[in-house]
């Protein structure tokens, strides 16, 4: 968008895209249109040695970690960010758990340490389907 006379023709083809991919009856099934497949936890750790999973969440949607969570949305926000059915926020103390363990394991953070994270990347596995 830059604000000139093709924006609202752009606006108008993006949205009917989203809507073709989206407002069908065949549901998404083990699909995240949101993330390269490449990306996904199981395919990094598969190749990363050095990476570690600090904490799974196989039922939690893109807006898990929104806290407190927006209230219900509606369109494409809302299937991006609204809680699955079935999905239980108390989980989430788990996870913030392991997240504050790694980082007290690693000592990062702590008084007199790098700030820097230890070498290697860490994947979070949140809402990975």
């Amino acid at each position: 968008m830059r604000g000139n006379a093709l924006d609202g023709i752009k606006l108008a083809v993006a949205r009917a895209v989203i809507d073709w991919f989206f407002d069908h009856d065949t549901p998404l099934v083990h699909r995240d249109a949101w993330l390269v497949p490449k990306f996904h936890a199981e395919r990094v750790l598969a190749v990363c040695l050095r990476c570690e999973r600090l904490f799974d969440l196989p039922e939690a949607g893109h807006g898990a970690w929104l806290s407190p969570p927006p209230p219900l949305l509606s369109g494409l926000a809302g299937k991006l960010l609204n809680d699955p059915k079935g999905f239980d926020r108390s989980v989430l103390r788990v996870a913030e758990q392991a997240v504050v363990g790694f980082f007290v394991t690693h000592g990062v953070g702590a008084p007199g340490s790098a700030s820097a994270l230890p070498p290697g990347p860490v994947v979070r596995a949140s809402g990975d389907r």
